[in-house]
């Protein structure tokens, strides 16, 4: 549903290049999310990322402000994906019940704040 709506999926080569840099081990300084707002940026460009393409951002909720930031600077249009919860629930031979959720992609959200 996602690809659908316009996401490019990143080659390999730049998703092991995005991975360290989405990935906090550790409560990282003001200077270390810089740094990492900065590299993604420029992964992004690196594989072909165009101004006011649309990047779909998400995860570490102490990152977003800053790589939202980061994103608008250089052009992009930072997203956040919109999804339903959609539950079932199965009655089982043994009378217990199974309950199964799945997101269902709805579509994006694109913040745009008075700066």
């Amino acid at each position: 549903e996602q690809r659908e709506q316009g996401v490019v999926d990143l080659s390999h080569q730049h998703r092991m290049i995005i991975i360290p840099l989405l990935t906090f081990e550790n409560i990282p300084s003001p200077l270390d999310m810089q740094k990492r707002a900065i590299g993604l940026v420029s992964v992004l460009e690196q594989a072909g990322a165009m101004p006011n393409d649309r990047v779909m951002i998400g995860g570490a909720t102490f990152f977003m402000e800053m790589l939202r930031y980061f994103l608008k600077e250089a052009g992009f249009r930072p997203v956040f994906a919109f999804s339903k919860r959609e539950s079932t629930e199965r009655v089982l031979e043994d009378g217990t019940i199974s309950k199964m959720t799945i997101f269902k992609h709805i579509g994006f959200v694109e913040i745009d704040m008075p700066e």
